[in-house]
């Protein structure tokens, strides 16, 4: 991408103006090519540029109350984000001038329903490879006919060319399909270290002679209106929420699997729209793998994106004529899908008397397209993603249940989410049912303020103990602080850390040696820099060789959940299954961890612990 590539997006355009009046919305992640529209459409137009947290993204109805109090009147968005603005924000919308959407199929409907709010000639489908920087092409809606099969990507932007061009690279006539090449000032360098993609991407053709032109693979043809509409792609590739996805890579994987004999990936639309994997499988046995397990050993190869959301196991896979995979005889795969956990059906439309969980899974169950999903199925292992949490919390907020979707990536189902505070506390009483590993639902025992002052103490007590032997230990290696540990240290910011949910039986052993490893690994967690050193110090890699297991044994633990067992009935008994909690719950003064007898005690300072 060079200064030229950035200036044809932003600068004398054809598809829209930007003025200093104007406030663009970043919604683009900035290591994402649509970000060079949100950042440089302001700088060099003079406009203001607002900023979007993270949550506020996910967050539709905040996203939509962002763009109307602070007055956006130009943005870009992805076609998925730009549904859910529209079924859940669009009266948010009504100030805003200019809507710019695109990065894969529009959707007719949604288009529909905003042109018939908003006005013709506010809304833009574009489109673009990022090889050819941002948008190619754009396609300004003023109206669509009540048969529209789809939305026109439209004609080409400011110095930019496009041909359609047939397989021997000749240009076809109007309506006829051929695959899209775009040149001009847009087109990029290649791709780095990738010699031999970029000759096959990056091409000179007759057709334009000395211009360099961008093989897209996308099938396209000519209206009647000098406007492109887009078909498909001419090969295996598809593109998903921004990812581009070539399906062969998935089935190559698939494939090195024990067992798998034969596999296909397709790329669908749920109801609403969306774009989804679905992939199909036979086994070399009977015994061949499960699709779930299929799934567990495709997310330790692949992206989460490039795991399908469906997994499918046939006897045998269709075949064509010629003895290959018939891809458009592939099953529904709703239809030949393994049941959920509890392999129930559940209509979409929850009737009235259903509770909490019942509503939540029917939900998951709509989102998803997916009529078996379980109640402890995970979410995001059946299709789910950001965009479908998004679309699941505006579905229940309709029906009087209100989540954040911070908390459906905390709680993936919907036996997890029906128990939460804000949705049981009005909803129905805690589940006492097993979950998914067998063990009942537990929640936190109340301490008092003396009980838990005891408890803070015996962790401090444990942790100094830790840091002790660290720091007693012999110097490995020394390193310089980077500018922002130095902007840390300045500031005496000196305590981090991070909490995590744990789901399960819990072995304390096994804890204790997990984080005993994680010190081992992290370097900065088993170095150490004195208080008396001026800032340029360096920090110092310890030696703990031979002292992983007494390391292990000093790191504190305590286990402060109850437990509610069929024999206790309603009363509640907490278990304490470390010295730690116990000297928390007595109250008792903690008793520092002593140190062996070869690790003298040295004088404190800053640790990487």
């Amino acid at each position: 991408m060079t200064h030229r590539s950035v200036i044809r997006v932003v600068r004398n355009m054809n598809y829209v103006t930007i003025g200093p009046e104007d406030r663009l919305l970043q919604l683009s992640n900035y290591a994402f090519d649509g970000s060079v529209f949100d950042i440089f459409g302001a700088l060099l137009n003079g406009a203001g540029l607002v900023l979007v947290n993270r949550w506020t993204v996910l967050e539709i109805d905040e996203l939509g109350k962002l763009i109307e109090e602070k007055g956006v009147t130009v943005f870009f968005v992805t076609t998925s984000l730009f549904n859910l603005l529209v079924d859940g924000a669009l009266p948010r919308l009504r100030k805003v001038r200019r809507i710019l959407f695109g990065g894969e199929a529009a959707s007719v409907r949604h288009a529909r329903k905003a042109l018939n709010a908003l006005g013709p000639g506010r809304l833009i489908n574009v489109y673009g490879p990022t090889e050819t920087t941002v948008f190619a092409t754009y396609y300004p809606i003023c109206e669509i006919p009540a048969d529209a099969p789809s939305v026109p990507i439209g004609k080409a932007i400011s110095n930019t060319t496009l041909y359609v061009l047939d397989q021997q690279g000749q240009p076809v006539p109007p309506g006829v399909p051929g695959e899209l090449f775009i040149g001009g000032d847009g087109v990029g360098s290649g791709y780095l270290n990738r010699d031999d993609l970029t000759r096959d991407k990056f091409v000179v053709l007759p057709v334009a002679p000395g211009e360099r032109l961008y093989r897209t693979g996308d099938l396209v043809r000519y209206l009647p209106t000098g406007d492109l509409d887009y078909i498909g792609r001419l090969d295996f590739q598809v593109k998903i929420r921004g990812f581009r996805i070539e399906l062969g890579e998935i089935e190559a994987r698939i494939l090195q699997l024990p067992g798998v004999r034969e596999a296909a990936v397709v790329a669908r639309r749920d109801q609403s729209g969306s774009l989804y994997l679905a992939a199909f499988y036979s086994g070399e046995t009977p015994d061949a793998p499960l699709p779930d397990d299929i799934r567990r050993m495709l997310a330790d190869m692949l992206p989460e994106y490039m795991v399908p959301a469906r997994i499918v196991k046939l006897d045998q896979l269709p075949l064509n004529r010629n003895g290959k995979i018939d891809r458009q005889s592939l099953p529904a795969d709703t239809e030949a899908a393994s049941p959920g956990e509890d392999g129930r059906l559940c209509p979409t439309t929850p009737p009235s008397g259903m509770d909490a969980e019942e509503i939540i899974l029917s939900k998951m169950r709509e989102v998803l397209d997916d009529p078996r999903f379980g109640r402890q199925d995970n979410f995001f292992r059946h299709g789910g993603h950001s965009i479908k949490a998004i679309a699941l919390v505006q579905a229940l907020a309709k029906e009087g249940i209100f989540l954040k979707v911070n908390e459906v990536f905390r709680y993936p189902t919907a036996a997890e989410l029906a128990v939460l505070p804000s949705v049981a506390g009005s909803r129905q009483a805690p589940s006492n049912e097993p979950d998914a590993f067998g063990t009942v639902p537990q929640t936190v025992a109340d301490l008092e303020d003396g009980q838990i002052e005891a408890l803070i103490r015996q962790v401090q007590a444990s942790c100094a103990a830790v840091g002790d032997l660290i720091r007693s230990a012999q110097v490995k290696s020394e390193f310089p602080l980077s500018p922002v540990q130095r902007a840390h240290r300045a500031a005496k910011s000196r305590i981090s850390g991070f909490t995590a949910v744990i789901r399960g039986f819990l072995n304390q052993r096994q804890m204790q040696k997990l984080l005993a490893d994680v010190i081992l690994e992290h370097q900065l967690l088993h170095s150490v820099m004195e208080d008396n050193e001026p800032l340029e110090t360096r920090w110092r890699e310890m030696d703990l060789s031979g002292l992983e297991g007494w390391l292990a044994q000093q790191l504190p633990y305590a286990d402060l959940s109850i437990t509610r067992g069929k024999c206790e009935g309603t009363r509640r008994q907490a278990h304490v299954r470390s010295p730690v909690a116990a000297a928390a719950r007595s109250g008792r003064p903690p008793v520092a961890a002593r140190l062996p007898a070869n690790c003298p005690r040295p004088s404190s300072g800053h640790m990487g612990l």
